[in-house]
């Protein structure tokens, strides 16, 4: 049988034996995800026992395109197998960007090294220069090059530019399912990595270079879950007219799973470490884990919602662990200081 997506117009030819005569098939398009399917039971009652016993060379032609909206669209492991089945054809860290931050984490990295490493991408030097050269580093119009940028403010600094660069393609996107705008993911995702660094210097045990990366990629899973928000619209908006819940909340429900999760999928394929993985994960409920990144990102995640970087938002739920506040020391005070520092931040990384 020949099979045709009515969405993409893939066509699929499918061998008689493999099908079950006089049953319903289902199957997820390859190209355009569209929920393929197809009745056989009219096949079984026009060639009736030669249906039956595969006596046919063909059963004809079919055009399969969406079935009923609730029944075409895919949701918790067969969604996830669907996306992660497509990972390269998402966007990605640089290759560039990544190399770059395993060497600097290596006891015996070199300027040198790092530096020549980077220079191999044009795209991410001119980055990382301007980065370095903004006011927020204090070094406007000093740094010319990487290996300079490198010895004047550290390889760990350097962490932080390379992630600033390498995390602005992907995250200076409109997301029409979520109704973000770009500067608005950008401003609230530098102000989530600077309240990360910051609240990372409580705890000993927690690297800030890290936290500022964990800060900077926790909704990394938004841009991957965007279109399939995007297509249950009005599932979505039903749903938050009738509940007070956060965002995270509705995409279990509808897609099986949330932003978070998917994000940790997403940063396991471009080898990030685990601890940067965890902290985006569990930015949400990060008592369910119980680990200092978790924590952090969540409190740097409320922090950025409450500063001016990013529109207000009377409406917005927001769903405080106390066991994070707890674990980091804080209380009002702290968050009011916090606050104006991620301001600064932001305001002089961009200027």
């Amino acid at each position: 049988m020949r099979v045709t997506c009515r969405k993409c117009k893939k066509i699929y030819d499918i061998p008689d034996s493999r099908l079950p005569k006089g049953k319903k098939i289902a199957f997820p398009c390859k190209e355009c995800e569209t929920l393929v399917e197809v009745d056989l039971r009219p096949y079984l009652e026009r060639y009736g026992d030669a249906a039956e016993n595969n006596q046919t060379d063909t059963m004809g032609e079919t055009v399969a395109g969406p079935v009923e909206k609730e029944k075409k669209k895919l949701a918790g492991d067969s969604l996830k197998k669907v996306i992660l089945s497509k990972i390269n054809k998402l966007p990605a860290m640089s290759e560039v960007v990544v190399k770059s931050m395993k060497i600097i984490k290596q006891p015996d990295a070199s300027f040198k090294e790092i530096s020549e490493v980077l220079e191999t991408d044009q795209a991410i030097t001119i980055g990382v220069l301007k980065v370095a050269n903004s006011a927020y580093y204090g070094q406007m119009g000093n740094i010319a090059s990487v290996h300079n940028a490198a010895i004047v403010l550290g390889l760990q600094t350097l962490v932080e530019l390379i992630s600033i660069v390498g995390a602005s393609k992907l995250l200076k996107t409109n997301l029409k399912g979520y109704g973000l705008k770009a500067d608005y993911i950008w401003k609230h995702s530098l102000a989530t990595a600077f309240a990360a660094k910051i609240l990372s210097k409580r705890k000993d045990d927690i690297d800030e270079h890290d936290a500022f990366t964990a800060g900077l990629i926790h909704d990394v899973g938004k841009m991957v879950l965007d279109r399939y928000v995007d297509e249950r619209k009005e599932e979505f908006d039903d749903y938050f007219s009738t509940h007070q819940r956060m965002m995270y909340h509705a995409e279990k429900r509808f897609l099986g799973f949330d932003h978070a999760e998917i994000a940790s999928d997403l940063l396991r394929v471009w080898n990030i470490p685990q601890d940067i993985r965890d902290g985006a994960k569990f930015h949400h409920e990060p008592s369910k884990l119980k680990k200092g990144m978790a924590y952090i990102v969540h409190v740097a995640d409320l922090i950025a919602k409450r500063t001016n970087v990013e529109p207000k938002n009377e409406n917005a739920i927001m769903e405080t662990d106390r066991m994070a506040f707890t674990f980091l020391d804080l209380d009002e005070s702290d968050i009011a200081y916090i606050i104006e520092d991620v301001e600064n931040a932001v305001a002089n990384i961009m200027a």
